[in-house]
């Protein structure tokens, strides 16, 4: 099985602790995001905008291809419910200091 990843940045997969492999971004997949001005609110007389959003279509994926999963975000996977090929990042791995380092798996949508 060949990944193509197509988010923002290399995806390191945590096989063990002496063994990862690094998955480069090849593209940025991305949803479509319309905002709506809210209204703003005041903390302490600062006043702070706010907004909603509404998401519409997945921009930049590459079209399905046999042996090929896709990694993206979760906000992509879900947009894009008639794919079956996408996966995202699961089981996530944190340095001590709480910063995501890596993977150990992939969710299927």
């Amino acid at each position: 099985m060949l990944l193509k990843n197509f988010t923002p940045h290399n995806v390191v997969v945590v096989v063990d602790e002496a063994a990862t492999i690094v998955i480069p971004s090849e593209g940025i997949a991305r949803v479509t995001e319309t905002k709506t001005v809210a209204p703003s609110i005041d903390v302490d007389g600062a006043i702070i905008e706010t907004f909603t959003s509404s998401f519409g279509e997945v921009e930049n994926l590459p079209p399905r291809e046999e042996g090929v999963m896709i990694i993206v975000s979760a906000l992509v996977a879900s947009a894009a419910k008639d794919r079956n090929d996408l996966i995202v990042p699961g089981d996530l791995v944190r340095d001590a200091s709480g910063n995501i380092i890596g993977c150990k798996s992939f969710r299927r949508p």
